[in-house]
């Protein structure tokens, strides 16, 4: 969302100072326009109204201010560092920054290789110490420690997260 207000505020600048386009019906073109992006790349329309809704919502601060990427958005030039400024300004919010997918590719391996790990070990302590399972029983024990070590994992990472996220309200 933090970049399609930023692209807002940049098509804002261009509809106004470009297409000599008032204020108001440039920043109402420029929804419009990241209305029709949406849409071409394969957002359903009623999704995009939606998003689009949601957007204009998030555009305006309660003191009736824009917000901080439409205004960079709005102020940038070809060539600044503009983008990553808005990035540096919200990195460590974690509901914006994009925390929550970091943790997620980071920690997707070793949930996947733990749980691979704890399934070999299950299958290999019930087909050692008790040979006269059926295999029905051997793959039946290898998939449930290996749920049993993939959901809590992922439950403590849900969990760190929304701490992080109520932390980050509080201050």
């Amino acid at each position: 969302m933090t970049i399609q207000l930023y692209l807002v505020g940049v098509m804002w600048q261009f509809y106004e100072k470009q297409q000599q386009m008032p204020p108001e019906i440039a920043r109402e073109k420029a929804f419009l326009t990241l209305h029709s992006m949406m849409i071409s790349d394969g957002a359903k329309p009623k999704r995009a109204d939606k998003q689009i809704a949601f957007i204009k919502e998030m555009s305006k601060l309660k003191d009736g201010d824009e917000a901080l990427a439409i205004h960079i958005g709005y102020e940038s030039k070809p060539d600044d560092e503009s983008l990553s400024e808005v990035f540096d300004h919200y990195i460590d919010e974690p509901r914006v920054s994009g925390a929550l997918w970091r943790s997620y590719d980071r920690g997707k391996k070793i949930i996947l290789l733990g749980g691979l790990f704890v399934g070999v070990v299950a299958v290999w302590f019930v087909t050692i110490f008790i040979p006269e399972s059926s295999e029905l029983t051997i793959l039946a024990t290898g998939l449930v420690a290996a749920c049993l070590f993939i959901l809590p994992t992922f439950l403590i990472g849900l969990l760190i997260y929304r701490n992080k996220v109520k932390q980050g309200e509080r201050s």
